[in-house]
């Protein structure tokens, strides 16, 4: 598997989840929250409620912050990027050239980073490491 397509599924895999999840965005993390009788919540957010606590007001405004639709924009962000550099995880010999060798150096360090997220994937390679 190259750098590009193992990014690429596991941008698949999180739009999978999102898109399974209820809907978002389920309201302001910074104003629409409230305590309820078991703790925190957000409105709209179907994750329930959490602990009465500083932890538990932290979890669910972190939750309420990344609803579906925002991991959605996310991964179409994500994926323009690897698609950007896709060519030069491909297609190095037909482009090869200086500049191009270090473009392609440059992106390959770039899409390491995004993949570095993923490290303890079973598909993740260590020569990916940034």
């Amino acid at each position: 598997m190259i750098l590009t397509d193992f990014l690429l599924a596991r941008i698949a895999d999180d739009e999978e989840w999102a898109k399974a999840a209820t809907p978002g965005p389920w309201g302001d993390p910074e104003e629409d929250f409230g305590y309820g009788e078991f703790g925190w919540y957000v409105h709209g957010c179907p994750a329930g409620e959490t602990n009465d606590s500083e932890q538990g007001r932290a979890d669910i405004k972190f939750i309420a912050r990344n609803h579906p639709a925002r991991v959605l924009a996310e991964c179409d962000a994500k994926r323009r990027i690897v698609e950007d550099f896709q060519y030069l995880d491909t297609d190095y010999h037909k482009t090869h050239s200086e500049f191009t060798e270090a473009r392609r150096f440059q992106a390959l360090v770039s899409l390491g980073h995004l993949a570095a997220a993923h490290a303890d994937h079973p598909d993740y390679r260590e020569e990916w490491k940034p």
